[in-house]
């Protein structure tokens, strides 16, 4: 099944909201945090705010390590830094990528965007 858009929007994947928990891990450095939405491009992490370390750790274009809680672990590239969190980009190919998905739409809520 292919969760691609068509049209001018710039998200490729339906985004899901799914709370769960999330390991970011960069290197020996391990970070906690939660999920806000995951598609099968990528996903918004919530973590704690004032980690000065972890913030120049997570710059834009670093590659990462998440492990999603029940789901899996996945390479991941930081491509935005949000208020109280991440943004990150999945580093997968189309097999994993429809894994991800369909375990997604299963235990997912689906946004509007």
């Amino acid at each position: 099944m292919d969760e691609r858009r068509d049209g001018a929007d710039r998200r490729v994947f339906t985004r899901y909201s799914m709370r769960k928990g999330v390991e970011i891990r960069d290197g020996g450095r391990r970070r906690e945090g939660r999920l806000q939405d995951i598609s099968g491009g990528g996903a918004a992490i919530q973590t704690d705010a004032g980690d000065e370390l972890l913030d120049e750790t997570l710059a834009e274009g670093r590659h990462v390590g998440i492990d999603v809680e029940d789901m899996g672990y996945y390479g991941a590239e930081v491509i935005r830094d949000l208020e109280e969190g991440y943004a990150v980009r999945f580093e997968m190919d189309d097999a994993e990528r429809d894994e991800l998905v369909t375990e997604i739409m299963q235990h997912g809520i689906a946004l509007d965007d």
